[in-house]
């Protein structure tokens, strides 16, 4: 029998060392995936306005997907005990359903974005000649004649805010290291196996999406700076899995998670979705539409899988 215990305590070790080894590369695998996301999103704002206003609605539209179809399905549901005893404190009925109190902090996240979006003084100042372009309404070529735009007067919207890209990167941390930690904490090769497609399924995306609201509000150094510390969060958290799993999870965790996703939320449609289809006329408009749609459709059947 001792014998059978100490192969059995053997088989165990190499499993585990197996499963520690297959993590340690899968760190790295979405460290370069997030990383190469973020690259994509610089390089595509170097074509015309009117294709990074497409790439800026795509981006809008993940963005949407990730706070509504990710992030609170996944914690609004662990907010339920915590919402029964708010109902029950304020009415008295010890049968009395669940408040909603997940999605109630998520529209307190998307206020508080808002409220320093609107009301911050000197916010959204962008860096250069580029930055104020990108804001400043153009005409569709495709359909008005060149004469006739000039007649016209252009419509400037507020520049890129600093605001609305460090809540989005901040928002995005916050979510990747607990999804890490939630893979990193799984004790058999299938649960980890299945929890790293999901997440890397959508991390190139999500990554895209914090860079696109970071160009032009940051200097290129800390525009990498942060984007590298997105990509590391994920890693991190798989690391941290294994000893701290405890301390990420439960209703704490997701309260966080719920006000980051309003936070998310707020960036989304007021930085990213509504500037791209307010400026510009025409077939550009249709097609940042379009994007943002096939943005939020592809990144909501992603679910399936996490």
């Amino acid at each position: 029998s001792r014998f059978w215990f100490k192969r059995i305590c053997i088989v165990q070790c190499s499993i585990m060392t197996r499963l520690t080894t297959v993590k340690a590369v899968s760190a790295g695998v979405l460290f370069i995936v997030a990383l190469s996301g973020a690259a994509l999103s610089k390089f595509a704002a170097s074509f015309s306005p009117k294709i990074v206003r497409v790439s800026n609605a795509l981006a809008g539209g993940i963005l949407l997907a990730v706070t509504l179809v990710h992030m609170l399905a996944d914690a609004s549901d662990q907010m339920e005990e915590p919402g029964v005893a708010i109902a029950v404190f304020l009415s008295g009925d010890k049968s009395a359903e669940a408040f909603p109190l997940g999605y109630a902090l998520l529209g307190i996240g998307f206020l508080t974005i808002l409220s320093v979006e609107v009301f911050l003084p000197g916010k959204g100042h962008g860096h250069g000649h580029e930055s104020h372009e990108s804001h400043v309404r153009e005409e569709d070529s495709d359909s008005e004649s060149e004469s006739d735009a000039d007649e016209r007067p252009r419509v400037v919207l507020p520049a890129k805010s600093c605001t609305a890209g460090m809540s989005a990167v901040l928002g995005l941390c916050l979510h990747s290291l607990i999804e890490g930690t939630a893979s990193g904490a799984a004790d058999d090769m299938s649960e980890f196996s299945e929890m790293f497609i999901a997440i890397i399924a959508h991390k190139l995306f999500a990554a895209f999406s914090a860079g696109s609201l970071l160009l032009d509000t940051v200097s290129v150094r800390a525009w990498w700076t942060l984007l590298i510390l997105l990509s590391l969060m994920t890693p991190l958290g798989i690391g941290l899995g294994t000893f701290l799993a405890a301390s990420f999870e439960g209703a704490g965790a997701a309260a966080l998670i719920c006000f980051a996703a309003g936070s998310l939320l707020c960036v989304a449609v007021y930085d990213m979705l509504m500037p791209s289809l307010i400026l510009g006329k025409g077939n550009w408009k249709r097609r940042s539409f379009l994007a943002s749609l096939f943005g939020f459709c592809t990144m909501s059947l992603l679910a399936v899988w996490s």
